[in-house]
């Protein structure tokens, strides 16, 4: 939770005191609507030992959620994500999550902006070594280093995938390739 009053310590200062305890009502109301959770949701037991206190509801709630109360939570972050089924773009914001989440575990600061980050992230992708290939050499010109800031990656490594002998284009015209065919067949 957090605390309230005029100490160095204390979260907010003793004038807002009237003014959470108003709001704490509110929360657990906002909490405890039927729509809120499954039904079958262990968040319901939660609500009902919180007694209308929806700080402490909301706090209980995400208690054990929270990778700080994980019992070894370096384990959280010790693989890398890779992009599997998912889209380049769903992957690159569960690698930022990533790296967001092992800067505050491990108390360090990389991002997407790092060499080192950018290559994992390009070597955990569906088509790394066809992305690798392309980027490889424009990566180290200088003046085509914007095009890879963590700000740029995922529109300039989409930008690759749309290239005429992208891995990405063959599969998607594949099945349409296939159904050509097969119809030329019935024809013949």
């Amino acid at each position: 939770g957090f605390t309230i009053g005029n100490g160095d310590e204390d979260d907010l200062p003793i004038n807002l005191d009237s003014w959470v305890k108003s709001m704490t009502s509110m929360v657990y109301e906002a909490l405890a609507q039927k729509d809120m959770f499954p039904k079958d949701s262990r968040i319901w037991k939660v609500l009902e030992t919180c007694y209308g206190d929806g700080y402490y509801a909301f706090h209980q709630i995400i208690f054990k959620a929270h990778p700080c109360n994980h019992d070894a939570p370096s384990t959280l972050v010790a693989t890398y994500p890779s992009q599997g089924d998912k889209s380049l773009a769903d992957y690159f914001y569960e690698f930022n999550d990533f790296l967001q989440l092992r800067a505050y575990i491990m108390n360090t600061t990389s991002d997407l902006d790092t060499d080192e980050e950018r290559d994992l992230f390009i070597d955990h992708t569906k088509y790394s070594s066809y992305i690798t290939r392309i980027t490889r050499d424009d990566r180290r010109v200088a003046a085509h280093a914007y095009k890879y800031s963590k700000n740029q990656l995922l529109s300039t490594l989409q930008q690759v995938l749309e290239m005429s002998d992208s891995p990405l284009r063959r599969a998607r015209n594949a099945p349409a390739a296939r159904i050509g065919v097969g119809i030329n067949n019935i024809g013949a």
